[in-house]
């Protein structure tokens, strides 16, 4: 019995994960227009090159700006106007 219920968990974990699952390519390309439309090239609050490492964005003043992590996002929250100098 427990086997069947684990069985049936497993494959509805499976579903849901492919059901939300975009293409490689797709994905791709939506890094690719976040990545183009940010405000800066880098991570304001790191300077890690955000191009192949983009973990979080927000939008601040009108500009969408890109973090490595959402760390880097909430210490760009408190302090904006620090990193924007």
């Amino acid at each position: 019995m427990f086997r069947n219920i684990s069985l049936s968990l497993f494959l509805f974990a499976g579903v849901l994960a492919t059901s939300s699952c975009s293409s490689p390519e797709k994905k791709a390309e939506k890094i690719a227009l976040e990545v183009s439309s940010l405000a800066l090239d880098t991570d304001p609050v790191c300077k890690m090159p955000i191009a192949g490492h983009l973990a979080d964005t927000l939008n601040f003043n009108g500009k969408v700006y890109g973090f490595c992590n959402t760390a880097c996002k909430k210490e760009f929250e408190k302090n904006s106007e620090t990193y924007l100098k």
